[in-house]
């Protein structure tokens, strides 16, 4: 048998601008995520990749070329074939806040032999156990972020969950998140690793990341008497957060949490239904009437209305590029969104998650920087 072997896998998506600055971005967390691990104590670090060349001045990494577009399950049963690992640590690429001090945390676990350990059982960005055979056994097409559940419900292995935060829920999947770390990279609780911020400064991507609205919807977080909607896959301890930690009032439509684990199954949305009976500008419309912010995870709207839109057309919505958008009706939302008379936030589940926690944190050094004192209700 191996020693334990820190996993790591990557490939590029999509040839427009926008998917570009995704992977740019994911490419860079993943490099100080690999610097990170090794701090740590992981001593078999390993890159299975399609871009080999991307990271071939990766010091002390060991990298796998393969081909694009492979199957995740496929590709872990061939690494663990191989290698016969007696432990396995997987981080998602796009990871950019979890430090050293988090991963010698699940390491030493692992070296204890305790259970298994995710950062979030129905989305896992991050799976750590010593159950290696039954992580063999997780079925074709089943992506990363289904094997915790997958532990749980098929192997009947017991998974812990590491404590919710912004380090250990961020993940980059989308440009929202690209747009908040660009207004975090000087904050200290984000851990922002030197490839990351590099690509956050890089003038190209800069111009991309207009984050205007999102710093306006930020400050309604520390205003009294203002109304957050936060609305998509939002979990218990992320509405705890913006109750707790918050001076807003906040409204949460909370939907579809496991839609990605759960691909069989007809999503269905409350704005959805409301953008089918009135169109997507009164359903702007109604959001604004709603809300002074608005933050929104649009992946099942938009599985529920059926708009078909490209991976591209999501990230250009994410951005308010709404001239640049070729499917009509996504066009035309975000068109709206973009003139509303409210800031609207527009991302996926990771925004909603662990982009929120860290918006939180981003929120209030606004306005600490601005010399005033929080309200006495928020802490």
């Amino acid at each position: 048998m191996g020693a334990t072997q820190f996993l790591l896998f990557f490939d590029p998506h999509g040839d427009s601008d926008v998917e570009r600055l995704v992977d740019a971005a994911r490419a860079a967390a993943l490099c100080d995520t690999a610097a990170r691990a090794q701090e740590a104590g992981f001593r078999d670090v390993v890159l299975v990749t399609s871009s080999p060349d991307r990271f071939s001045r990766l010091p002390g990494v060991q990298i796998e070329a393969a081909p694009a577009g492979g199957d995740f399950a496929g590709r872990l049963h061939a690494i663990v074939a191989r290698r016969r690992p007696a432990a396995i640590c997987y981080a998602g690429a796009g990871m950019p806040a979890m430090t050293a001090d988090h991963w010698a945390g699940i390491l030493d676990r692992l070296r204890s032999g305790e259970a298994t350990v995710t950062n979030n059982l129905y989305s896992s960005d991050v799976l750590a156990t010593t159950a290696v055979e039954a992580l063999a056994a997780l079925p074709p097409g089943t992506p990363d972020n289904g094997m915790a559940l997958f532990l749980r419900d098929s192997a009947a292995l017991t998974v812990d969950v590491l404590p919710r935060s912004a380090a250990t829920l961020l993940d980059i999947d989308t440009p929202a998140e690209l747009l908040i770390l660009s207004l975090g990279t000087e904050l200290a609780s984000l851990h922002i690793g030197p490839a990351l911020r590099a690509v956050l400064q890089a003038a190209p991507h800069q111009a991309l990341l207009d984050n205007r609205r999102l710093a306006d919807a930020l400050d309604r977080l520390t205003e009294r008497e203002t109304q957050v909607l936060v609305v998509g896959r939002v979990g218990s301890g992320v509405w705890q957060a913006l109750e707790q930690e918050t001076a807003a009032r906040v409204r949460v439509i909370s939907e579809e949490r496991g839609m990605r684990t759960a691909l069989s199954r007809e999503a269905r949305s409350i704005l959805g239904f409301h953008a089918d009976a009135a169109g997507p500008g009164a359903l702007v419309d109604a959001l604004c009437e709603l809300a002074d912010a608005v933050f929104m995870d649009t992946r099942p709207f938009l599985r529920h209305v059926g708009w078909d839109a490209s991976r591209a057309d999501r990230f250009r919505a994410d951005l308010a590029r709404w001239d640049t958008i070729t499917q009509p009706h996504l066009r035309t939302f975000s068109h709206a969104v973009a003139e509303a008379r409210v800031p609207i936030v527009l991302g996926g589940h990771a925004l909603v998650s662990g982009g929120l926690l860290a918006a939180i944190d981003i929120a209030w050094s606004r306005w600490e920087a601005r010399g005033e004192r929080r309200p006495p209700d928020s802490r």
